[in-house]
């Protein structure tokens, strides 16, 4: 079979799906490789897979806080401090794994520009991936980072949906001549154009940058989008523009991945709290989770308002995971709100009634797996207030207002959630769909297809 590459340097929610990705490959007979850091190297050896770790990233010294005299130098040294960013990234490394491997297929992070330029740059067959929400601009829809919805109020129409594409062009235009005159002529996309140069590279006939991600777009590779197309506004149109190959693997959720051990303590609170969900003291006894990512991006005023909102909710239980951290800045009360540095979070899925969360696709999509409604607070970055749109869009959930939302507009919200039948349902409907990527084996499929439309390109 094949032996294919698979990279990423990105945060967890990424490793998870890469490693479910190349377990599911490895498991259809493919010889294949993750390519990362240190985090992923770990995953990789907790799944027995094969890993080779991505040539070193030097920080290179470039300040833009310089004096003016300083700043002029720069302006004429620019090719030697180009030349200095690009180095950077090890690239004769990175080539020279590239030679090694020798893959049929890489699939490759594609916000990991400077390796993606050099694998085109030397014919490497390759497969950009991506878990956002499409970063296509398709007809009728907004911007991704944007909470707007489809028919709904002014910015829902056509105009408005124009009018805020038109709005984040000018403002990539901006930020790309505001870094470019920032750095000194070395911002990112500066470095890449004279490496492209340098290698006799096209790069304009390979990117678009008028699409969503800065600075651009991989516009000449295929595309694996690791989650649900159907999570998408217009799911029969979303592969239909005029665009390379995208396709959509469904969520990739590591179900049985190798995680931290609680401590004896916090197991057993936890597994109270599972246990008095499935006695159920009352018929509206209710257990949320609370999960606001990784880093835990929480808007600490609303997450306050949250926890007063159960005042008067005896019944009502929250477990909150912090991603990690030790400490909470919120006054917490101890009886209901139950607070963890970490838990196993499709565990608690299983367990729990709705879940509150950041607007993570990651987290959206383990909750959707479970059939979990959500109420999201937006984190407010990326991609995560486009992902509550769509939430909203499949009536799979509601929307928190952080600025504005009291304590009783939470406890409401809560309520609708936890009352109104039609959230659960389609969440469970949703779930249905998500599996059915996993029993039709789309992923492996999909990479089937790329490489043997590889195969036939070949000479």
């Amino acid at each position: 079979m094949a032996e294919i590459l698979i990279v990423t340097n990105g945060p967890i929610g990424i490793r998870f799906s890469v490693v479910e990705l190349a377990r599911k490959l490895t498991l259809a007979g493919h010889q294949t490789t993750l390519v990362g850091t240190a985090s992923l190297e770990e995953l990789a050896k907790a799944y027995d897979l094969a890993f080779r770790k991505l040539p070193e990233y030097r920080k290179p010294q470039l300040s833009p806080d310089l004096t003016l005299s300083s700043r002029f130098k720069n302006w004429l040294n620019r090719d030697q401090r180009r030349r200095g960013s690009w180095d950077a990234h090890s690239p004769d490394a990175w080539s020279a794994l590239l030679d090694d491997e020798d893959p049929d297929l890489l699939l490759i992070d594609g916000e990991m520009h400077e390796h993606i330029l050099l694998a085109g740059a030397a014919d490497t067959p390759l497969v950009t991936l991506n878990t956002f929400a499409s970063v296509w601009r398709t007809p009728g829809t907004p911007p991704p980072h944007t909470s707007i919805r489809p028919g709904i109020g002014l910015p829902g129409t056509w105009v408005g949906m124009w009018l805020a594409w038109r709005f984040y062009f000018l403002r990539k235009r901006y930020r790309a001549v505001e870094r470019w005159l920032r750095w000194q002529g070395c911002d990112r996309l500066a470095v890449l154009r004279a490496a492209a140069s340098e290698l006799a590279y096209d790069l304009d006939a390979v990117t678009d940058r008028n699409q969503w991600l800065m600075p651009f777009i991989w516009s000449a590779y295929p595309a694996l989008s690791l989650h649900a197309r159907e999570l998408e506004f217009f799911p029969e149109t979303v592969e239909k523009a005029d665009r390379p190959s995208i396709v959509f693997t469904g969520p990739l959720i590591l179900k049985k991945r190798s995680e931290s051990p609680l401590s004896i303590s916090d197991r057993k609170r936890l597994d109270e709290l599972y246990r008095r969900r499935a006695t159920g003291g009352s018929k509206e006894y209710a257990l949320l989770l609370v999960t606001l990512g990784s880093h835990f991006s929480a808007h600490l005023p609303w997450l306050r308002r949250l926890f007063k909102s159960i005042e008067n909710r005896p019944e009502w239980e929250l477990i909150v995971t912090l991603g990690g951290q030790q400490m909470l800045d919120v006054a917490v009360p101890a009886d209901r709100v139950h607070v963890f540095s970490w838990l196993p979070q499709l565990e608690a899925l299983v367990h729990v009634d709705a879940a509150v969360v950041h607007g993570g696709i990651n987290t959206i999509d383990e909750c959707l797996y479970f059939g979990v409604p959500m109420l999201v607070c937006s984190g407010g970055e990326t991609d995560m207030s486009g992902n509550q749109a769509r939430v909203l869009h499949h009536g799979l959930g509601l929307a928190a207002q952080p600025d504005r939302d009291t304590p009783l507009a939470i406890e409401q919200k809560l309520q609708r959630l936890l009352k109104e039948a039609t959230f659960r349902k389609r969440a469970q409907a949703f779930a249905s769909t998500l599996r059915r990527y996993e029993e039709e084996h789309t992923a492996e499929k999909a990479v089937g297809s790329l490489l043997q439309e590889q195969l036939q390109r070949a000479p």
